[in-house]
């Protein structure tokens, strides 16, 4: 009986321990299958491809369509100027930044390109005409680039850190802080150059008096330049229309948009009305009170008629840069 019993004992455990290897190597060959399945690449979506048309109407411009979808890849775009149009047209796709994508050559009306590029992340993009004025007459649109399933969530949370991302501060930010010191800075620069005016043209003030006045605010002007010119460089590299980086992409800037030419109108005017003023402070009217200084009446009064002209120059230089800077703001409205 013991016998007996020391078998099915034995027949036991044999029974256990086929079922175990039985159970864990089915275990190990659904992991396996799993990871297969998960390796598996996700089919490779096909180039996208669409029609695109510059369309004309007056003096406006367009495209049709002025706004599509795309998955996230190669891209195509059959580009045609439509027939009856008066004017040759261009493509460009950039980024919302500003980059610069790709560009086509002009496209004379009733022709057609094919635009090719790649846009491998998800986002919004924007596409216009880069010839003169053309994006500012309605030649512009935007597209979305959809990611592709198996891309999505790592594109959505490489989207997330570099939005959201640690820095302090953030670049609109820091134009806002620009901002805060160009205007006083800016409003002190206009009054220096009316205060010229008043102390040249106002009678009952002592020759040797108005040279002082004169000087005694060349500093004052040095660090109004400084500040100036170090917060207007960061509104005009962050600026809303297209960012600047180089020397291409501020050219662009310029020519692509109203805003861009009458800012480069307005720079004129200030780097005129910087050196001018710098004239008058640090030459001509230290020479005038060495003249003074020696006696010569003639020299003297012919140096005062031309710091005179100066300061009613550079309050015309400012007031024209003021005029500039008005048409930039309505730009941005």
């Amino acid at each position: 009986m013991s016998r007996i019993g020391a078998l099915v004992v034995a027949v036991l455990l044999a029974t256990a321990a086929a079922s175990a290897v039985a159970c864990g190597g089915g275990d190990k060959k659904g992991s396996a299958s799993t990871s297969a399945s998960t390796q598996t690449p996700a089919p490779t979506a096909a180039p996208a491809t669409l029609n695109l048309t510059a369309t004309e109407s007056g003096n406006q411009y367009g495209f049709d369509p002025p706004t599509f979808n795309v998955k996230a890849g190669s891209v195509t775009i059959h580009y045609t100027n439509r027939q009856g149009n008066n004017r040759p047209h261009t493509l460009e796709i950039r980024t919302t930044d500003g980059r610069s994508i790709v560009k086509s050559d002009e496209i004379d009306p009733g022709k057609t390109t094919d635009v090719s590029f790649s846009v491998p992340t998800a986002g919004s993009y924007v596409f216009l005409c880069y010839n003169p004025g053309h994006a500012d007459r309605g030649q512009r649109g935007t597209f979305t680039v959809e990611a592709a399933l198996s891309a999505a969530p790592t594109t959505n949370t490489a989207a997330t850190s570099e939005d959201g991302g640690s820095s302090f501060l953030s670049r609109h930010d820091i134009t806002l802080i620009s901002l805060i010191f160009h205007i006083p800075a800016i409003t002190l620069w206009v009054g220096l150059a009316m205060f010229d005016i008043f102390v040249l043209m106002t009678p009952g003030i002592a020759q040797d008096q108005r040279i002082r006045l004169i000087t005694r605010f060349k500093w004052m002007s040095v660090v109004l330049i400084a500040i100036i010119m170090v917060t207007g460089i960061w509104q005009t590299l962050d600026n809303p229309f297209h960012r600047v980086d180089s020397f291409n992409t501020l050219e662009e800037l310029r020519n692509d948009y109203t805003y861009g030419t009458a800012l480069f109108i307005k720079h004129i005017f200030v780097f005129s009305t910087f050196g001018l003023s710098l004239l008058t402070r640090f030459y001509l009217a230290p020479r005038t009170e060495e003249s003074m200084a020696q006696g010569d009446g003639a020299v003297v009064m012919q140096q005062t008629k031309w710091l005179t002209w100066a300061a009613v120059f550079n309050l015309a230089l400012t007031l024209a840069a003021v005029v500039a800077a008005a048409r930039v703001t309505i730009e941005l409205h």
